[in-house]
């Protein structure tokens, strides 16, 4: 239990949060505080490691952290969290792995919630869990949007609506996402989770790549109209953000320079994947020319 100024300073940070200040009673308040750990951390610690299974909630007393996403060599930073803000709970919240990476950028007082508590304190008010639940949901739509480098270009306006206009979805391990030659004009982001992306020819699967939290795919059949170029599949259970055709038909329209930059990427995927059916089926004939001469040399 921390000590009374202590506890003063804790429950005046958590009755001014904006993501969950007015949703928690002072019952919910006290237990929050007496179950977790107050904390003096060090700039440079990280509280959340993006991929990792780990469902603990973090509040910034005081001080402040960065949040960033991607691998070392791609990272973006997506943000800045300060005094009032959570972290870590929309893997506590939706039982997903880290989806950004968040490092202490000077040194922080901190509230550590256990994930047990966390979730103690929304069974105490059904109105607090959905409501957390949705502001929730929008902030994992916004900070797997963030990742995405064709989406970089927005305004604060235009991110906001685009945002908006998503949806999250979730998908259990093994499901057929989008199906090689069908017509099916979605675009997803992967928030969690990997997929598998893969063609088919003459009945085999030939493996093209593995996505990952802020890789999107589905974009070429949503802005051509045109059949899937091809199949994903989901090799575990994943949350994704979906961007349906005819709204983000009406959103691009006044977003030019995003429209160019999605529909520049589409075409060099399906370059990509053209030429792969390409060096694959030439793989093939000369594996059967093969297969046919050795025939005859041995009836010989």
């Amino acid at each position: 239990m921390p000590s009374a100024a202590v506890y003063q300073v804790v429950e005046k940070t958590i009755n001014g949060s904006k993501l969950i200040g007015d949703l928690l009673s002072p019952a919910a308040t006290q237990y929050l505080i007496s179950n977790s750990l107050v904390r003096p951390i060090k700039a440079g610690t990280v509280l959340c490691d993006q991929n990792l299974f780990d469902a603990t909630v973090y509040m910034i007393i005081n001080g402040a952290a960065q949040v960033s996403a991607g691998s070392p060599d791609t990272s973006v930073t997506l943000g800045t969290v300060q005094s009032g803000e959570l972290v870590g709970e929309l893997s506590a919240l939706f039982n997903i792995p880290r989806v950004a990476t968040v490092r202490l950028v000077r040194d922080s007082v901190v509230l550590e919630i256990p994930e047990e508590v966390f979730q103690g304190v929304l069974n105490m008010s059904r109105h607090a869990r959905d409501t957390l639940t949705k502001r929730c949901m929008h902030r994992l739509i916004e900070t797997t949007l963030r990742q995405v480098p064709v989406f970089h270009n927005l305004d604060h306006q235009a991110f906001t609506e685009l945002c908006y206009l998503s949806s999250i979805v979730t998908k259990p391990k093994n499901t057929i996402i989008a199906h090689e030659g069908k017509t099916e004009r979605s675009m997803y982001v992967v928030c969690s989770g990997v997929a598998r992306v893969y063609i088919t020819v003459d009945m085999r699967e030939i493996p093209v790549t593995l996505l990952r939290s802020g890789d999107y795919f589905g974009e070429y059949s949503l802005f051509s109209g045109h059949a899937r170029t091809a199949s994903v599949s989901a090799m575990t259970d994943l949350q994704l953000v979906v961007l349906e055709g005819e709204a983000f038909d009406s959103f691009i329209d006044y977003n030019e320079d995003t429209e160019r930059d999605i529909g520049d990427e589409a075409r060099r995927r399906k370059i990509r994947l053209d030429d792969l059916r390409a060096q694959q089926s030439a793989h093939d004939l000369a594996h059967d020319r093969f297969t046919e001469m050795r025939q005859i040399l041995d009836r010989l």
